[in-house]
């Protein structure tokens, strides 16, 4: 406005105490010092947004910057107006955090039997402000024989270990039925008493509304393992026996027919225990035996 007839010192102030904004020129705490010499060249105040973790937006006008005069050597710049006089607004404009929950994988392949299993990482895309539980659910037929870790799929984020993963572990138990690969959905909510956007349906999931595809390979199958592939009986000489056993468990009661098949000659001399082996379900692993016994007939053949 006019040379001042001494020293006049201009506070830099963010209202916001420095939370999400800092004045980096002149440096915290210092004024602008305008003296008689220098009064018309312009100064800087340089300010910079405070990184953070929370996923805010854009915020139009979320920091305002006030300056105060004051002079000790000329009564007309001590306390004179700044202009404007509601201060400088700053809009802070974030850095791409989002408030969203984000899986490792679209899909898993688990192989039934395998104690491991295979492990499935979540993680929050912000700082929440409370902590945030988010719980997995299995969905589909038979989906009971497929576990999950931490039990119940219940893991919990805190705001200070927010970007930590936490893992989820499918274990596919050995049911022993031959099924055929089988297909699951494993579901994500999130639920959050102190932080809105962490909580309830509208929380923004990763892949898309939070549910990865699980398939699990069925290592059974249908079918009779027998204990021997062939065997030898002499005539008088007492049976030989084999056993038989299922590949895998039936869902009722299985018969299996045993029959003798010679070429030529000589059925009539041999016996067998058992021409039909009815197996319960509940002892589809248990060896059932079949003997034959050659018959000694006094031919020399």
């Amino acid at each position: 406005r006019g040379a001042p007839k001494g020293a006049v010192t201009v506070s830099v102030v963010a209202d916001d105490g420095g939370d999400q904004v800092t004045v980096l020129s002149p440096a915290d705490g210092v004024p602008l010092v305008f003296d008689a010499a220098d009064w018309s060249d312009p100064q800087t105040v340089a300010v910079a947004a405070v990184a953070d973790d929370y996923a805010e937006g854009t915020v139009e006008g979320a920091v305002t910057i006030t300056l105060a005069a004051t002079s000790g050597d000329d009564a007309a710049y001590d306390g004179a107006a700044v202009v404007p006089d509601a201060g400088v607004s700053v809009s802070i404009y974030d850095d791409g955090e989002r408030d969203a929950v984000a899986v490792s994988a679209v899909a898993v392949r688990l192989a039934e039997g395998d104690a491991g299993g295979v492990g499935v990482s979540v993680v929050l895309l912000s700082r929440p402000d409370d902590d945030v539980a988010v719980t997995a659910t299995l969905s589909g037929a038979g989906a009971s024989f497929v576990s999950l870790a931490p039990a119940g799929g219940a893991l919990l984020f805190e705001p200070d270990d927010w970007s930590t993963p936490l893992t989820l572990t499918l274990t596919a138990d050995d049911d022993f039925v031959a099924s055929g690969q089988q297909a699951f959905s494993l579901s994500l909510a999130a639920a959050s008493a102190g932080d809105a956007a962490y909580d309830g349906a509208g929380v923004e999931m990763l892949p898309a509304a939070g549910v990865v595809g699980v398939l699990v390979e069925d290592d059974d199958a249908v079918g009779v393992r027998l204990s021997a592939a062939a065997l030898v009986v002499a005539e008088g000489a007492g049976a030989k026996a084999y056993t038989i056993v299922l590949r895998s468990k039936p869902a009722a009661s299985a018969s299996v027919v045993v029959a003798l098949s010679l070429d030529g000659d000589g059925a009539d001399y041999l016996a067998l225990s058992e021409e039909t082996v009815t197996i319960p379900a509940a002892q589809w692993n248990v060896p059932q035996a079949v003997t034959v016994t050659a018959v000694d007939d006094d031919v020399a053949a």
